[in-house]
């Protein structure tokens, strides 16, 4: 006999009969279970007068795929014949697929290169129904393929970008072939972690700010701010000015020991846009690591020495010097 799983509970499969040649008592025949499984108890009745075989429990295709049953007739006066009834169960679609999620790489970095693996995952199906069809939603910058080993791969099929887009959260879609179909779902988070791929941008492109003259050194003349797109570490700004035009400039020059005094060490040349008296130039030592060792022409902008180098002068001397024109108001940009 064949019966579809979940047959509900006290429907008869079959109907056994015997007879018997005798007459009277002894040709009452009952009707018995002989040598029966455990599992075939659970699930399966027989009516000893009838010999009509019921159901009793849960038949699953997936616990038991067929039983032998074997039943014993018996007269009243004590013969007996048997039989056997094989119940093979069919499969009734009654398990929706399952996703099990073997590995996952969360946060993923965005700057991960096309098809990197974000999951893997497999279907599972029991039954004669268990095969199944996998899917997710088309708008997001992931694709499913299939591995040789029936396993599926979330891989990237588009850049990603953390300032749009900071975490997914994907839908897997499980649809078996059965009939009726039965789907199932299971929702996967991925985070994706910062790639340092944004420059910081000035709020505003120009900055105008005010100060009064004779200012001490070290007060506030205004603020400007900057902001990254990115995160953490990757959004911290540190800020530097970059020398401006007719400003602050450097040089390095090497000076003998031996030097006598009046050596000359080098020359600072600067230059000024206006004519006349407003473009006459004067030099002077602003600031000196050895104060008394070095002058400064205050017409030709001649650095010496004026004085024989000793032991005790440092190895590395820092001179800063500035240069005034004669305009008014002047204009003093130092010099290094």
């Amino acid at each position: 006999m064949k019966i579809m799983e979940n047959t509900q509970a006290d429907a008869v499969i079959i109907k056994v009969e015997a007879t018997d040649r005798d007459l009277g008592s002894n040709a009452e025949i009952t009707y018995s279970f002989s040598q029966m499984s455990s599992s075939a108890l659970r699930s399966f009745k027989l009516n000893q007068h009838t010999g009509a075989l019921t159901v009793s429990g849960t038949i699953e295709h997936e616990v038991d795929k067929n039983y032998a049953i074997n039943i014993k007739a018996t007269d009243g006066g004590g013969l007996s014949d048997y039989c056997k009834v094989i119940v093979e169960v069919e499969d009734r679609n009654d398990n929706a697929p399952e996703v099990t999620v073997t590995s996952i790489t969360s946060p993923f970095p965005e700057d991960s290169p096309l098809d990197t693996v974000v999951a893997l995952f497999n279907i599972m199906d029991s039954g004669d129904n268990g095969r199944t069809a996998c899917t997710i939603e088309s708008h997001l910058p992931f694709v499913l393929k299939t591995t040789m080993n029936s396993y599926y791969q979330l891989v990237t099929q588009q850049p990603l970008d953390r300032e749009r887009f900071s975490e997914y959260n994907i839908t897997i879609m499980a649809t078996d072939w059965g009939s009726p179909r039965l789907t199932s779902t299971r929702m996967i988070n991925v985070q994706i972690s910062d790639a340092n791929d944004n420059s910081p941008i000035f709020e505003k492109s120009y900055y105008e700010m005010q100060i009064g003259e004779n200012n001490i050194p070290g007060i506030l003349i205004g603020l400007v701010q900057a902001n990254d797109l990115d995160t953490e570490q990757n959004a911290k700004i540190s800020y530097s000015l970059l020398p401006g035009k007719n400003g602050t400039s450097s040089s390095n020059d090497l000076l003998p020991r031996g030097a006598e005094a009046g050596y000359l060490v080098t020359k600072v040349v600067a230059v000024d846009r206006d004519s006349g008296e407003n473009s006459w130039l004067s030099y002077e030592l602003l600031k000196a690591t050895e104060p008394g060792l070095f002058s400064v022409g205050a017409q030709n902008g001649e650095v010496k020495i004026i004085r024989p180098i000793n032991k005790r002068d440092t190895f590395r001397q820092k001179l800063i010097i500035g240069v005034r024109d004669n305009g008014h108001p002047s204009s003093l940009p130092p010099q290094h």
